[in-house]
């Protein structure tokens, strides 16, 4: 028997609900068991779409796909959405970390139905129109990120208003707000 150390970028290690999400652990135990899909290099080979068949057949239409890695990193690898709109009829909100006007060209043109902006990510009110400038009311999703009942955001403007006045002002731009208090996700509600 060999005896070997196997070392892990942890570094997009998540918590989410409770549950430790370890997209690179999960990588490397996949390979090492021998069931990777080494077409897509992420995923078990011969994964079903099983789950997305009876999400269908219950009546459900719509995916929310949240990228941990453009969110906490920036990098952006839209590869698993395109693989998402080929192998299903869903209709997908994509949440990205919408941070300059090329990452929302980027996720529209790989096949995002609708695209998420979150407050937490949002420098400005300019870019806030640069990206409502190629998407329709239809297409754009703004997550009201709030820390204790209080926005979070980059922008003191935005930082200094209540929910309920931002969605005043914007609701004729955009059709859909999810409102996400962080202070109340985790093990620590």
């Amino acid at each position: 028997m060999t005896n070997f150390a196997v070392i892990v970028n942890t570094a997009e290690d998540i918590w989410i609900s409770e549950n430790k999400v370890c997209p690179d652990i999960d990588a490397v135990l996949y390979t090492l068991a021998g069931i990777i899909d080494e077409n897509r290099w992420w995923g078990i080979e011969g994964d079903s779409f099983r789950t997305h068949e009876m999400l269908l057949k219950l009546g459900f239409d719509e995916l929310y796909v949240a990228d941990l890695d453009a969110l906490t990193h920036c990098s952006l690898d839209l590869q698993y959405l395109s693989e998402i709109k080929k192998s299903t009829n869903l209709n997908v909100m994509m949440d990205a970390g919408m941070r300059n006007i090329e990452s929302v060209e980027m996720v529209k043109q790989a096949g995002a139905d609708k695209v998420i902006i979150a407050l937490e990510t949002l420098r400005n009110l300019t870019d806030l129109n640069d990206y409502l400038s190629i998407l329709s009311p239809s297409e754009a999703i703004f997550s009201i990120d709030m820390f204790q009942g209080k926005i979070l955001s980059q922008n003191p403007t935005l930082r200094a208003m209540s929910p309920t006045e931002f969605i005043l002002k914007f609701k004729d731009r955009v059709s859909e707000f999810i409102i996400l208090d962080l202070s109340r996700v985790g093990s620590n509600t």
